[in-house]
């Protein structure tokens, strides 16, 4: 299961967002010249799908280990319009706050992140994602399981998952 994992987390994801997301999103909002605020970057595959098209991407995550493999991702890639940091949970959204005001960027990316958050966290990051937000912005929300699919292939891989109560 690990090296599935590496492998989505390598190239799935930033395959997937420069083949299909990137596309998607600059029909609504153009990349060029945008601003892009990404909350969960993780080991910054769509960072870096993002940062190859729009002028910064500024990138989020809890995970230590995953921010400092987006940042060696970036470094290869020689990509210097886009910056990852580690914040902590429970420091998160006062330190993305700080370094963002409302009306400040053109696009906020939730790239697989919402799953992983409780109710309450996922209302006050969309709260925060439409303050921040420029007018004409955009808000994108990928790569994050439909509740009405079958299967969850994206967190437990069981079938059924997913219509359990979200207390459990």
């Amino acid at each position: 299961m690990y090296a599935s994992n590496v492998e989505a987390h390598t190239f799935r994801r930033y395959n997937w967002a420069l083949k299909n997301d990137i596309r998607w999103v600059d029909s609504y909002r153009q990349l060029r010249g945008s601003h892009v605020l990404e909350i969960g970057c993780g080991t910054g595959s769509s960072t870096a799908a993002f940062a190859q098209f729009a002028d910064k991407v500024s990138g989020y995550d809890i995970d230590k280990k995953a921010v400092d493999g987006a940042l060696r991702r970036l470094s290869i890639m020689g990509i210097t319009q886009a910056d990852v940091q580690y914040v902590s949970a429970d420091q998160a959204q006062q330190h993305i706050e700080s370094r963002h005001r409302p009306n400040s960027v053109d696009i906020v990316l939730l790239y697989a992140v919402l799953e992983h958050q409780t109710v309450e966290e996922r209302l006050k990051t969309l709260g925060y994602s439409w303050k921040v937000l420029r007018r004409g912005g955009v808000l994108v929300v990928s790569d994050t399981p439909n509740r009405l699919t079958y299967l969850d292939w994206h967190t437990s891989h069981l079938p059924f998952f997913h219509l359990l109560p979200v207390q459990l």
